[in-house]
């Protein structure tokens, strides 16, 4: 059998090839697939014996790794399908590959808040993005972008839960203010209460309830620094800053000594008397408070 890899294939050629030669992305930014809508998109290909978009793959060796259509695969091979549509892109990198697949993935409803925050968050870091610049490139606002990354505020245990399905939006935006050591507290007192009374809260009523219990159980905010015990007095900031300007001046002085005196006198008239005076005021000022310490000693 020819090698596929090293095959020409023109831009967006749809080609036919053998499944057993694809692999799924192991950094695919989504981790779940509902097996019931796997099945149902499965069914579909059932006449056609094939999908109807093709899937987007990039060669690795000899086979080939899923960038967009993972879905699309596993429904595929639910039907025994040896065969799949493809459209091939030229060799991509692991780093394109992951945008490739997150920018896709961001278009579709199936792709849960905390994948989306993890594929965020990774983008961000690895393009050094700002929020602002991963917003135009997924087409969400800032803010909602950064009400996604406060998923990530959340216990990884946590994390994990709101990834299943088994713990609420709500309840996660809501427990992810808090410090993270004491969230798990938090969640099994709040479902422990909504068991006890029988309800669903609504968003006000799990804030309060949660702000009682965390005041109760001194749990503190993620966003509220400490005090600080002994701030600085103004006249303690003034002579910090000073001692920060003398020796930024002396910095200055010690580079202004390399200069020769040639190339000194060559300065411009004006560059030159500024200079002189300068360091004429500067020393002044120097002796004038150098007097007013000595007299504290």
């Amino acid at each position: 059998m020819a090698d596929l890899a090293e095959e020409k294939i023109q831009k967006a050629e749809v080609v036919n090839l053998p499944i057993s030669l694809i692999f799924p992305n192991p950094n695919q930014p989504r981790k779940l697939f509902d097996n019931g809508g796997l099945k149902a998109m499965a069914m579909s290909f059932n006449n056609r014996r094939n999908v109807v978009n093709p899937i987007i793959v990039t060669p690795r060796g000899k086979k080939y790794m899923i960038v967009d259509g993972e879905r699309r695969y596993r429904s595929a091979k639910e039907m025994n399908l040896t065969h799949i549509f493809c459209i091939i892109h030229e060799k991509m990198g692991d780093h394109d590959v992951f945008c490739e697949s997150t920018l896709a993935n961001f278009c579709r409803e199936d792709m849960t808040n905390m994948e989306k925050a993890r594929a965020i968050n990774r983008m961000m870091i690895v393009n050094s993005w700002n929020q602002k610049e991963v917003s135009e490139r997924v087409g969400l606002s800032p803010g909602q972008i950064s009400n996604l990354l406060n998923y990530l505020n959340l216990s990884v245990p946590l994390q994990e839960l709101l990834l299943k399905g088994e713990m609420s939006e709500g309840a996660a935006r809501l427990i992810a203010s808090f410090e993270k050591g004491k969230q798990q507290m938090l969640l099994k007192r709040l479902n422990s209460e909504a068991e006890k009374t029988g309800k669903n809260f609504s968003p006000q009523e799990m804030l309060r309830f949660l702000r009682k219990t965390a005041a109760e159980l001194e749990i503190n905010h993620n966003n509220k620094r400490p005090k600080r015990r002994n701030p600085d007095s103004h006249e303690t900031m003034v002579i910090k800053h000073a001692i920060r300007s003398v020796g930024n001046m002396k910095k200055a002085l010690e580079e202004l000594s390399s200069i020769s005196l040639k190339e000194l006198q060559n300065l411009d008239g004006i560059h030159h008397l500024n200079l002189e005076c300068a360091i004429e005021s500067l020393i002044k000022a120097s002796l004038k408070q150098l007097e007013r310490l000595k007299k504290l000693v």
